[in-house]
């Protein structure tokens, strides 16, 4: 039993630390955003219909015509602000 459940920590472990490499490893090949570019690609979320309490309700239908048109909306404004 002690040897069963010092398996199963150890498999639980070395998982954690695997789940844990792979998100360092995603955000490795993303340049770091300055301030203001984290706040005008926020603006221009919100500028696109995405507030939070709009973005929890969408979100749970992410294939609806209203989410697909705000998600439009947001790349486009997010396309002209990188020009």
């Amino acid at each position: 039993m002690k040897s069963t459940l010092s398996a199963l920590a150890l498999g639980f472990g070395l998982l954690a630390s695997a789940t844990s490499v792979s998100a360092l490893a995603q955000n490795a090949d993303q340049p770091e955003l300055t301030r203001q570019e984290v706040q005008r690609d926020l603006q221009a979320w919100r500028d696109a219909g995405f507030s939070e309490q709009a973005y929890i309700a969408l979100s749970y239908d992410a294939f609806s015509d209203a989410y697909k048109s705000r998600m439009a909306k947001y790349q486009q404004l997010r396309q002209a602000d990188a020009q």
